[in-house]
């Protein structure tokens, strides 16, 4: 796997961008939740960046992903497998949308399929006792009369 850079020339890169955005956001809904101890149950990396930078201020996000680059880069990974496994998630439930879309198309070509054959059968039906009525009509009864 090639290193990673999350910072250069004392700038942050995309990826240093991400994973500062990802940390914050864990560290903001902790905060949102009303169970105190949701900051110690942060994952260490996280917990630690919420401690050094954000709490006591020892450090820049900068600072501490290039001091702490191991924890980044394991932040780093578990970041990209959250993402790539939220894609296919997301790629599956388009795949499912579009497989539903398609079969509500062929219900509505069955039940179109279904109202011509029920007019054809309508239709035969109608034509069929006019001959029946010609091929069984009685025949006239002979009076002895004669």
């Amino acid at each position: 796997m090639p290193d990673i850079a999350f910072v250069t020339s004392g700038k942050l890169t995309p990826d240093g961008q991400r994973l500062i955005a990802y940390m914050t956001e864990q560290i903001a809904q902790a905060k949102v939740d009303a169970n105190p101890d949701s900051l110690n149950a942060l994952p260490g990396p996280i917990k630690h960046y919420y401690v050094n930078v954000e709490s006591i201020r020892a450090l820049s996000p900068e600072a501490w992903l290039q001091d702490y680059s191991n924890a980044a880069r394991a932040l780093h990974n578990t970041l990209t497998q959250i993402e790539e496994s939220a894609a296919r998630a997301q790629a599956e439930a388009d795949e499912r949308s579009r497989l539903s879309e398609s079969l509500e198309d062929v219900k509505a070509a069955l039940a179109l399929a279904m109202q011509r054959i029920a007019e054809l059968e309508a239709k035969q039906a109608a034509e069929a006792p006019e001959m029946d009525a010609e091929e069984s009509a009685p025949e006239p009864v002979k009076s002895k009369k004669g």
